[in-house]
C-alpha cells in the first residue's frame, strides 16, 4: 500500500517569513518512508528560488524570499516514497500565498 501524507493545503506568509511545514507521514504496512520537499515553479507562480531548510523531513521550515510579492504563490511538494515491492508513493501540495 502507498504511504498516508497529510498536512497544510495552503498557507499564507509573508515576504521574509519563515514557515513551519508540519506534514505527516506513515505506511500501513510499516515500511520505511523517504521524504523529500521540492518547489514547483508553475507559470503564474514564483519563479525564484525557495530553500527548504530539512527537504528530507516530513516536518521543516521554508524562509519566503523578501522578493516575493503580495499576491505570488509559491507552490511545494512533499513526495512520500516507501520501501515495499512493489514501492508506493504519495504527495502533498502545499500553496503558500503572500500577503502585504
Amino acid at each position: 500500500h502507498e504511504p498516508v501524507v497529510t498536512g497544510q493545503l495552503a498557507v499564507q506568509a509573508k515576504a521574509g517569513e519563515t514557515v513551519k511545514l508540519n506534514a505527516k507521514v506513515s505506511d500501513p504496512d510499516n515500511n520505511e518512508l523517504t521524504c523529500s520537499w521540492a518547489q514547483w515553479k508553475l507559470y503564474e507562480a514564483y519563479q525564484g528560488d525557495v530553500t527548504v531548510s530539512d527537504p528530507a523531513s516530513a516536518a521543516t521550515t521554508v524562509t519566503i524570499p523578501a522578493d516575493a510579492k503580495a499576491g505570488d504563490t509559491i507552490h511545494l511538494i512533499l513526495t512520500v516514497k516507501d520501501n515495499g515491492t512493489p514501492q508506493g508513493t504519495a504527495y502533498l501540495r502545499t500553496v503558500i500565498t503572500i500577503e502585504s
